[in-house]
Order: structure tokens, then sequence, then C-alpha cells
């Protein structure tokens, strides 16, 4: 028995030592053909999700969206029906107005007309107030933040029995939706997201939104399209043809699918 083990024990860390050289190797050789595209110029973050954005001048990149130094992270708040189906802008513009702020372990929320709500940054799970929500095809469990908050956006958008959620840590990940993105989407078996529509980080150009201002009437400010990255010094659109890029030795970033606004990462 002994002597079956070390062969066994050997492969296994044979076959380590391999994955973890071939990595270093293609890491290594990745680094040595960046060349420097551009710089970041704007991090922003969207706690409730089509609410109003934060410009940050630090966060931090988690697999699941920027993390402000406060806990809050980009969209893991939502609106739902009662049904548990998501509402956005798209059919509420007035959840432009809704600005969030933080405010020591607290989330506040303030729109025309109402008062302040404050929300907890970090909630208990408890399992009675975990609600099964819908973002567009796929569901995803959430923690209900209660009536007090329920009340206010109902009060606020104006439509009955709306519920705030939350998407814990300690629940149920969401996958990226593999059938909504093309054929050659690198995503790997741990990405994840809580309620973007899609990727947890999204990237565009000051540049790209320039080229599209001159061809309005009524030009667009950079925040209409709730990008996370922005970056200037690269030429319109170029952040199209980007299928990797780093930002300093702090994050990595692939492309997985063009967004409906600009670009999604």
């Amino acid at each position: 028995m002994a002597g079956e083990e070390v062969p066994l024990f050997c492969a296994l860390l044979f076959g380590a030592a391999f994955k973890f050289g071939a990595s270093y190797w293609i890491q290594r050789t990745r680094r040595k053909n960046l060349r420097c595209v551009g710089t970041i110029s704007g991090l922003y973050i969207y706690p409730v999700k089509s609410c109003k954005g934060i410009f940050l001048d630090e966060a931090e990149c988690s697999r699941r969206g920027l993390q402000h130094v406060s806990g809050v992270r980009d969209r893991h708040w939502m609106v739902t029906r009662e049904d548990g189906h998501f509402i956005t802008q798209r059919q509420y513009p007035a959840m432009a107005l809704i600005v969030p702020s933080f405010h020591g372990n607290m989330l506040h929320l303030d729109a025309p007309g109402m008062d302040t709500l404050k929300v907890p940054i970090e909630i208990a799970l408890v399992r009675s107030r975990v609600l099964t929500c819908k973002v567009w095809t796929q569901t995803i469990p959430a923690i209900d933040c209660g009536e007090e908050a329920s009340a206010w956006f109902s009060t606020y958008i104006k439509v009955p029995d709306l519920r705030l959620v939350h998407a814990h840590t300690n629940l149920e990940k969401r996958p990226l939706d593999v059938k909504k993105g093309p054929k050659t989407m690198r995503v790997l078996p741990d990405d994840e997201v809580a309620f973007p529509d899609f990727s947890p980080y999204m990237l565009m150009s000051e540049a790209s939104v320039q080229s599209l201002n001159a061809k309005l009437d009524q030009p667009v400010g950079i925040r209409n399209f709730r990008p996370n990255l922005v970056v200037t010094g690269c030429q319109q659109h170029e952040e199209d043809q980007w299928l990797i890029i780093d930002v300093g030795h702090a994050a990595s970033f692939s492309w997985v699918k063009y967004g409906t606004r600009i670009g999604g990462w």
C-alpha cells in the first residue's frame, strides 16, 4: 500500500509543479509583451443596481466587481418586484436620481422628496429572509433588506410591494451566463457576478465617448454608460481590440463580450 502511495504522491506533486511552472512561464511571457495603452482616469461603483454611481479615488478589485474600503461592492443591492424580478432605469427612469453614500457601516440612499434610507452594509444571513430573485433569465438567492426599505422604494418609484435585496457573500453565486456571450468569450469556471446585467466589470474610454458626442446634437456624459473603469490616453474604440489588460501589477482583466452600452469586461 505504501509503495503505491509514493508514485501517486510524486505524480501529483510533479503535476502541480508542472502547472505552476507553465503558469509562471505564460505570465512572464505575457508581461514581456505588454505595452502601455492608456491610463485609468475614473473608478465608479453603483452599489444599488440602476441607481446613481459613486466616483472613487481607489478601490479593491474582487472577482465580483469593484469594492470600496467600507466593504460596499458594485451592484450588490437590487430592487425587485414582489415576484423577485429585477427592475431598472429602463422601466423607471426616476431610479437614476437615487443617490447612495457611505457613512460608517451604513449605506445611505437619498432621493427627491424622500427621507434618507439607511441600510446596513453587513447584513446577517437569516435563512427566513432569503428570496429567490431573477436577473434576466438567471435566478440568484438574495437577502431581503426589510420592510422599511420596501416601503421607501415602493413610495418613491410608485410601484407597490417592491423589495430591496442584497447579494450576500455566503449565498450561492451567480455564474456568468455563457449563453449571452460570443463563442470566443473567455470564461473561467469560478467566474461569478452579483447583480450586473452580465459581467462584474465594464470598461470604456474617454475617446470613444468623445467620438460619439461629435455625432450628437445633445452630448452625453461618460456616466450615462455606467462604466466601472474609464481609460484615457488611447484612440477611440481602441479598447474594442484589448483581449487582456493589466492595471499596473494590481489586477488583470480578460475581455468577455461587448456591452450594449459600450464595452463589458
